[in-house]
């Protein structure tokens, strides 16, 4: 199994990443596991909206009540130890534990997708998932991206492995897929 670890800034295009590879690698079982899920998930079971806010507020909440800021990564090592694919993507890499739980597993890469914050407004407006984020201003952006949980993606993107800045067309982007498919994966290994 090869584990690929996004890190990225909201509406840079790690989803589109996970899309993307799928069809460059149409053979390979390729599984997506996102942080946000896990967040998500505590949301739902809380009767909470799974408004930016809140995905933002509570793993910083939990792991200020548990004093351990790896209580997200571990629920995440334990999904990854559940998968058989061939590929797996930890969509949403934030913190220096969730970096240390991909760097431990022996096939690894971490891929930071960024783009222009301007742009990722942009895409937040026209985007659907999140309560109300087709609504934000661009203030409201701006602070978000300096959200506690939000800090550490860039000083982890320059450690990557290989950068996407996704600024440019989708056959663009896809090129970028398809040349870390050429410079790390060999998912039949």
């Amino acid at each position: 199994m090869i584990v690929i670890g996004l890190v990225g800034e909201k509406r840079g295009g790690k989803g589109t990443f996970a899309d993307l590879l799928k069809k460059v690698l149409p053979n390979a079982e390729i599984e997506c596991l996102r942080f946000s899920d896990i967040i998500g998930d505590i949301l739902d079971i809380l009767d909470l909206p799974r408004t930016r806010d809140n995905m933002q507020k509570l793993p910083v909440g939990l792991m200020r009540i548990f004093n351990d800021d790896s209580v997200i990564t571990k629920a995440m090592e334990r999904r990854i130890r559940c998968q058989l694919a061939d590929i797996v993507i930890l969509d949403g890499i934030r913190t220096y534990p969730d970096v240390k739980i991909l760097r431990k597993l022996p096939k690894n890469i971490l891929v930071y997708v960024t783009a222009d914050q301007k742009i990722r407004h942009e895409r937040a407006l026209t985007a659907t998932g999140k309560v109300g984020e087709n609504k934000i201003s661009f203030e409201e952006f701006k602070k978000q991206d300096e959200a506690e949980i939000e800090k550490l993606i860039p000083v982890i993107g320059s450690t990557a492995d290989y950068i996407i800045i996704n600024e440019r067309g989708l056959e663009e982007y896809r090129d970028e897929v398809d040349a870390i498919c050429r410079l790390y994966l060999n998912p039949t290994e």
